[in-house]
């Protein structure tokens, strides 16, 4: 059970980075360095798909993530009802 949690983690820590370098333009470097990790933490997970047992900034991932969706959401122009 512990893998598959740990399995499941690594896939949407993977997307939330992939989703970050796709719509912002930021570097792995800067992603580290705005969610208080060390690169080679996000290095693991982006490039080797390994989850360390280091990685402490899941949750400063995931708000970071959170903020460029909102961001993302509020600047697109609403569709008009016709």
């Amino acid at each position: 059970m512990l893998i598959m949690k740990s399995h499941a983690k690594l896939q949407i820590y993977k997307g939330i980075i992939q989703y970050l370098l796709d719509e912002t333009g930021y570097t792995l470097k800067q992603i580290a360095d705005l969610t208080s990790s060390h690169v080679s933490n996000i290095r693991s997970i982006y490039c080797e798909g390994v989850l360390p047992e280091t990685f402490n900034s899941d949750q400063q991932l995931v708000s970071l993530y959170q903020f460029v969706l909102d961001i993302r959401t509020d600047s697109r122009p609403l569709a008009l009802a016709g």
